[in-house]
């Protein structure tokens, strides 16, 4: 019973920095988004900026997606083993 007890709390950190990426990952997209138009009134090179974003953005999203299957594997893990100990 303990055993149980102390492997919950030990995911719990690693559960809140999956819910932390999550945030900042989507405050680099949108933040990404915003400097591809106008930013705070700034004439930029469109086609430069566009391109850029686009970079990035695929770059966050591959990021995004890796991060997430190594949430569900981290995830099968932790309940593989916590049916172990039960």
């Amino acid at each position: 019973m303990y055993l149980l007890i102390l492997k919950q709390l030990l995911t719990v950190p690693k559960t809140i920095i999956f819910y932390i990426f999550q945030a900042v990952a989507d405050y680099l997209y949108t933040l990404v988004t915003w400097l591809m138009g106008a930013p705070a009134g700034l004439k930029l090179n469109k086609q430069l900026t566009e391109f850029l974003g686009h970079f990035f953005l695929y770059h966050i999203y591959l990021w995004k997606s890796k991060f997430s299957m190594l949430e569900i594997k981290f995830l099968k893990f932790v309940l593989f083993n916590s049916q172990i100990y039960e």
